[in-house]
Formats: C-alpha cells, structure tokens, sequence
C-alpha cells in the first residue's frame, strides 16, 4: 500500500483545533487521509469534539485533493493521531481517531460503525 503523498502542511478546521496533513494511503481503494491533532486526547479534545472537524476534513481537503490528482473515491477514511504513528501500527499510549465516509456526489457522507 503506497504512500501518495506526504507532508506537513497545516490545515484550518472549524473548531481551531491544531491539525497538520500527515500522510495519504490508497488501501484498496479506500483513500486514507491522516492527520496530527496534538491536542487530541487525555486533558484534551475527546471524539464527540471532533466530529465535526473530521467531516469537514474530508469535504473541504480530501475530496478537493482526489480531484486535483484526477481521482475518485467511493470511500474515505478520516484519522487524527495525537502524534504520528505509523500505518498499522499499535501505540496504545498515543490517542487515534477514525472515521468513515462513503463518498456520493461530491459530498462525504459520515458511515456509522
């Protein structure tokens, strides 16, 4: 599973939070997009204040990203990592969150686990 891409770049989510691009994974055509979140966890944001940042990551960064690399996608995985980890790998003292969207019309739509 390559790496598309990788970088450092910081992105401007809703909620201010602190979110830097981590990396990009095509897994068998899910699209992983992955993201550091520092102020993620224990004495921090928890999942339920993050919600709103992670779909707004995959409608305003990840799918306008697919389309400047002339992809497409029918889903998209969202993680903010309170530090980097490396894909697949456990670190259970660092706080991970995940989420997914099936991707119709040009629009994310959140899929309830």
């Amino acid at each position: 599973m390559p790496v598309v891409t990788r970088a450092q770049e910081p992105v401007d989510v809703p909620s201010g939070l602190n979110v830097v691009f981590h990396d990009w994974l095509d897994d068998q055509g899910a699209h992983r997009f992955r993201f550091v979140a520092p102020e993620i966890g224990p004495g921090g944001k928890d999942f339920s204040d993050v919600l709103d940042d992670m779909a707004f990551l995959c409608d305003k960064f990840v799918l306008p990203q697919l389309e400047i690399q002339g992809l497409s996608a029918t889903q998209v995985v969202i993680s903010l990592m309170q530090e980097p980890v490396d894909f697949g790998e456990l670190q259970p003292e660092t706080t991970q969150y995940f989420e997914s969207y099936s991707v119709e019309n040009g629009l994310c739509i959140w899929e309830v686990f």
